[in-house]
């Protein structure tokens, strides 16, 4: 889990297109596999890492 300050880690946010906060995006074995943007309940986002596994 973390946290990414956009305005300070510009290209960062290039990097994974960056077009609105909040965004979520989730990662297995370093690869992308879920992505959102905008509120998410709890319940939407324990889903989202679940569907992960």
């Amino acid at each position: 889990m973390g946290k990414v300050n956009v305005d300070e880690q510009m290209e960062l946010a290039m990097r994974f297109q960056v077009s609105s906060i909040p965004m979520l995006v989730v990662f297995k074995d370093g690869k992308i596999v879920a992505k959102s943007v905008g509120y998410r309940s709890k319940a939407e986002i324990a889903a989202m890492v679940e569907g992960a596994r």
